[in-house]
């Protein structure tokens, strides 16, 4: 990619295209050449053409490289099955050029092929030589067999040449007969006698592909399908419903599983488009379809990947959901239930993209679907030694509490009982990190805290399904099912992240994907309590926790609250002030605040990152710069935590906390945060009087003065006030003596408009 990218520069900087070519192709120390440099040079060639009309004469005159490159285009644009949910984790370095941009290039979407017809029409001065290129590679290959196609080089030198033949084009008309000026290739005689056989014969299985692939394109691209479609659609699916019964151990090509996926996207179009005539004679099969979907082995990529494509479950989801809408039957209700209890990741991002739907359908299928999701998550506690009998019990006893639950959930539903209660998560508290006890030379045993025989939950499982309402539509009150759902889990939470151990002690890895989205939710549930009713619940949360689950779990909730009051108004003020005043005062208590609030450094220790960052509205990367994230536009909004924030460094006067300051002070500076940027300032030159590393090696002077010039320009009236004035002045002359440049540029403004 990068070889690419600086052909590109170069030539877009006035560069020669055959040096370029050159220069990337140009033979290895063995006089051999590297067929990935070929990629790169049909890039340049076809990207920048017709100026590269010269320069790709030898290469487009090469039928080896024409039959090669005329399929590139097609696998550059396919989008393999993520089979391991890996697109989800990757990122992409920052740099001059990033891959989407090489995408757009025209040489993702066009082959050296394609070239063919230019210099028949638009590029004549090179046709001559191109032809005389193609001729002598002709007869050095030698004539093509019966069954040659444009994949074998013999046959497309010969139809190159036709291609380059302007007697072999005709000009097509209009409906009134008028020449259009556009014009169509009519092969010659002898080349239909050898590509007709061979075109007839691969027809049908161009023709399936093309359909399926229409398929796996219709549920996202049109919102309403065709009679005619789903028509031919089901035909397909039913010639290959066979996939359900020949599952491959994996699948290294990917295509028993698009195959599969098809077919259950025509079943879930049938559902969301088809006429009430075809859903009669049709239904009864989608509903088989989509129970086999969930036939088979759980795949936990759905843990990390999202969204319906190259996930059958979560498309069957959305099917089941749009046969409740459209052509209820009496056991659909209890087959969306089983779906949702089935213990499987993929029908958690189908029940996420039909939620307007069960809002529309009855707002308790929302609450009953995660009461049975919540279910599944419980499992009992397997050992490698168990018996045959023993596992066989553990999956009755499962399989008889989850047929409880959909029995309950059902009859509550069909309004035949009460709402049940959410299942109850068995009680499994945080995990002591083993410790060496050194016993002898060079020996050391480990203390573990081991957990009794008893159920587990699968909180990766329970915590994906919880996530999928992250998405609440706006100005809907918060439902009461979600109000029970951190009372009945609370306790739980607290207990799994250490409440009520040793505040010193470090733990095993917690429930990281639970409390992610348990403590972005409380926020959300706070309602209008008061000051001291929210200092209790607060502390009620966080009081009795580790300090380490105390510094994440903490971190979460801020940012859900900031959320909840900058984005949705839900959070008042006063309400949000309280959160973050008592999150400062409790950290203030920790012994990891006493390690780090007085280091010279611009790193704390891990535990502390996320908590420091978001108490200063930054994101903290430990791979890239922190920034800030409100947006300009809601700056004005933080002024009532300025204050707060100015109060913590007298606390807190770690570089690592100046840093995130600077870059809130940055966003938009305003006349309004005069005052704390320089009360901010007067505090950091009182800690690092004369550090030449804090002021100038870390750009902190810099910075600041930066800011102050931009108040500066904006609203030189802020800076005439005499209750400020005096402090700027001192801060400024300060940071001049430190050696600031733009101090000194500062200095010079302010004495010109108010000497």
């Amino acid at each position: 990619m990068a070889l690419e990218a600086w052909a590109h520069r170069r030539i877009e900087k006035g560069g020669d295209i055959e040096s370029v070519v050159s220069d990337v192709a140009g033979p290895l120390g063995n006089g051999e050449r590297s067929s990935a440099l070929l990629l790169v040079v049909t890039d340049i060639l076809i990207s920048h053409w017709p100026s590269s009309a010269k320069a790709a004469i030898p290469f487009v005159g090469c039928p080896q490289l024409l039959c090669l490159d005329r399929t590139r285009p097609a696998h550059d644009n396919f989008q393999f099955p993520d089979l391991f949910g890996l697109k989800e984790i990757q990122k992409e370095p920052s740099g001059f050029v990033s891959a989407q941009d090489l995408k757009q290039r025209p040489s993702r979407r066009a082959s050296l092929y394609d070239l063919l017809a230019p210099y028949a029409f638009h590029n004549e001065e090179y046709r001559p030589e191109l032809k005389n290129t193609l001729t002598r590679a002709s007869k050095r290959l030698g004539m093509p067999e019966h069954d040659s196609d444009l994949g074998d080089p013999r046959m497309m030198a010969i139809h190159a040449l036709n291609v380059l033949d302007r007697s072999n084009w005709s000009e097509l008309k209009d409906e009134t007969g008028n020449p259009t000026g556009k014009f169509e290739y009519q092969a010659p005689a002898v080349e239909r006698r050898q590509m007709e056989p061979l075109q007839k014969e691969a027809a049908p299985r161009m023709e399936e592909h093309s359909l399926r692939t229409a398929i796996l394109n219709e549920l996202y691209a049109n919102p309403e399908t065709t009679e005619e479609f789903l028509t031919a659609s089901v035909d397909w699916a039913k010639k290959h419903e066979i996939v359900f019964e020949s599952r491959p151990d994996f699948d290294w090509d990917g295509n028993h599983s698009t195959k599969l996926e098809a077919v259950v996207t025509v079943a879930t179009l049938i559902a969301r488009n088809g006429s009430a005539k075809l859903l009669e004679h049709e239904g009864t099969w989608a509903r088989g379809v989509f129970h086999k979907a969930y036939e088979g082995r759980i795949d936990p990529v759905f843990s990390q990947r999202e969204g319906l494509q190259f996930n059958p479950q979560a498309i069957a989801f959305v099917g089941q959901s749009f046969l409740l809408e459209r052509s209820r039957q009496p056991n659909d209700d209890e087959r969306l239930l089983r779906f949702a209890a089935s213990a499987s990741y993929a029908p958690a991002h189908g029940y996420r993209a039909i939620l307007p739907l069960l809002f529309r359908l009855d707002l308790r299928w929302l609450p009953s679907i995660l009461r049975c999701a919540f279910e599944a998550s419980i499992d009992a506690v397997g050992f490698w030694n168990d018996s045959e009998e023993e596992k066989m019990a553990h999956q009755a006893s499962f399989n008889e509490r989850v047929e409880s639950r959909i029995r309950k959930e059902l009859a509550w539903l069909r309004g035949e009982g009460s709402e049940p209660i959410w299942p109850t998560f068995p009680i499994k508290r945080a995990i002591r990190r083993r410790r060496g006890i050194r016993l002898g030379k060079g020996e050391i045993a480990t203390t573990v805290d081991t957990d009794e025989d008893q159920d587990r939950v699968n909180y990766h499982l329970a915590a994906l399904w919880l996530k999928q309402n992250r998405q609440f539509p706006r100005g809907v009150p918060m439902p009461s099912w979600m109000l029970d759902i951190v009372a009945t889990y609370t306790e739980w939470t607290l207990l799994a992240n250490g409440k009520g151990q040793d505040k010193g002690d470090r733990f095993d890895r917690g429930p990281s994907e639970w409390n992610d989205v348990f403590f972005e939710l409380l926020p959300r549930c706070l309602g209008d309590r008061d000051t001291s009713s929210l200092c209790e619940y607060l502390e009620v949360l966080f009081r009795d926790l580790p300090e380490e689950p105390l510094m994440s779990c903490l971190s979460t909730f801020i940012r859900s609250a900031d959320v909840v009051h900058f984005d949705n108004r839900m959070l008042s003020v006063s309400q949000l002030l309280t959160v973050r005043s008592y999150a400062v005062e409790r950290i203030k208590t920790t012994r990891l605040f006493s390690w780090n609030h007085d280091r010279d450094e611009t790193s704390v220790t891990t535990d502390m990152t996320d908590i420091l960052a978001t108490l200063c509205f930054n994101n903290y990367n430990p791979f890239q710069p922190s920034k800030c994230y409100v947006p300009s536009g809601l700056i004005a909004d933080i002024d009532p935590f300025l204050p707060l924030l100015e109060k913590f460094i007298e606390s807190w006067r770690s570089p690592f906390v100046t840093l995130m300051y600077l870059n809130l002070f940055e966003i938009a500076p305003r006349p309004e945060q005069l005052s704390f940027i320089v009360g901010c300032t007067e505090k950091w030159l009182e800690r690092f009087p004369q550090d030449n590393r804090f002021w100038i090696e870390w750009s902190v002077g810099q910075r600041i003065s930066i800011v102050l010039k931009k108040i500066f320009e904006d609203s030189p009236v802020a800076f005439g006030e005499d209750s400020i004035r005096e402090r700027i002045d001192c801060v400024v002359s300060r940071l001049v003596g430190l050696g600031v440049p733009d101090a000194h540029e500062l200095e010079q403004k302010l004495f010109w408009i108010n000497p």
